[in-house]
C-alpha cells in the first residue's frame, strides 16, 4: 500500500481522515492479513571442534561442528581482520562438518573473527546467517620478513614463533637474547627443518640435525648471549612451516 501524506489546517479535518485511515486498515486486516503462527525452524549452531583460548599457529586447521546436515554443498567464510592469503575449506560427506585449512600465514598475535560468507540452510528448513554465529581466536607469534640476516634478525620475544620457509633461498634468523637461555628446538612437520647456531661473534655454535619430530639443542653456559639462528629448508629448500622456540631452564 503506498502511503500518502496530507497537510492540515484544522484540526476538524484532521479527526476525519485519521478515521478514515482506521477504516481502510481494519478492511485490509479483515480481508487480506494472514498469520502465520508456525513456530521457525531452530537456527543452525556453529561449533569450533577443539576450542581453545590459548594462541593458535598462524597457519592453523580448524574443524567446526554443525548442529544440524546442511543442504548446501559448498561453505565459505570471511575473515576479520580481513585475509587475502589461500586457505581451503572441506565439508564433510554427512555435510555437518566444517574443516578449514589456512595454506598462507596468518598475522602474528592477532584476534581475529570468523563468519560465514553467505547464510546456509539445513536440509530440515533452519538457517544459519553469517550474523548469527562467529568463532573468535588469537593467532600465535610468527616471523616478520625480511630476517635473512644478522641485521635484520627477528627478536624471539615468545616461547614459541613459526615461520615459512618459502623456498630454496629463504633463510630465517633469529637474535635470541639472554633472558631465554635454554634449550632451543625446531620442529617441521613438511620441509624437515634445520638450524645452525651462532654466537654473538658470529662464530658457529651447532647444527641440526633436520629430523622431523622436534630437534632440540642445549645452549652452553660458556656461548656468549645474544646468539643467532638461521632456519632454512633440509631437503632442497622445500617450502612449509616450523616452530621454534625455548624450553627455558
Amino acid at each position: 500500500m503506498t502511503p500518502i501524506h496530507l497537510a492540515f489546517r484544522h484540526e476538524k479535518h484532521r479527526r476525519v481522515v485519521s478515521a478514515l485511515a482506521l477504516s481502510v486498515c481494519a478492511a485490509w486486516l479483515a480481508g487480506g492479513c494472514i498469520y502465520n503462527n508456525t513456530p521457525p525452524a531452530q537456527a543452525i549452531t556453529l561449533d569450533w571442534i577443539g576450542a581453545t583460548s590459548q594462541p593458535v599457529s598462524p597457519a592453523p586447521t580448524m574443524q567446526f561442528a554443525l548442529s544440524a546436515q546442511l543442504a548446501d554443498t559448498s561453505v565459505d567464510v570471511v575473515f576479520s581482520p580481513p585475509f587475502a592469503g589461500a586457505y581451503d575449506i572441506d565439508l564433510n560427506a554427512t555435510r555437518d562438518t566444517l574443516t578449514l585449512s589456512v595454506l598462507d600465514m596468518l598475522q602474528g598475535n592477532t584476534t581475529y573473527v570468523l563468519k560465514l560468507k553467505s547464510s546456509v540452510h539445513s536440509t530440515a528448513g533452519a538457517w544459519l546467517y553469517p550474523y548469527q554465529d562467529s568463532v573468535v581466536f588469537t593467532t600465535a607469534a610468527r616471523e616478520q620478513e625480511p630476517n635473512g640476516t644478522f641485521a635484520l634478525a627477528d627478536t624471539l620475544l615468545a616461547p614459541v614463533i613459526y615461520g615459512m620457509i618459502s623456498d630454496a633461498q629463504d633463510t630465517d634468523v633469529y637474535l635470541v637474547p639472554a633472558a631465554r637461555r635454554g634449550t632451543l628446538f625446531v620442529s617441521s612437520a613438511d620441509n624437515r627443518a634445520a638450524f645452525l647456531v651462532f654466537d654473538s661473534l658470529g662464530r658457529g655454535v651447532a647444527v641440526s640435525s633436520a629430523a622431523s619430530a622436534p630437534d632440540t639443542f642445549t645452549i652452553p653456559d660458556s656461548v656468549d648471549f645474544p646468539v643467532y639462528i638461521k632456519i632454512f629448508g633440509f631437503i632442497n629448500g622445500m617450502p612449509g612451516m616450523y616452530q621454534f622456540g625455548i624450553l627455558q631452564r
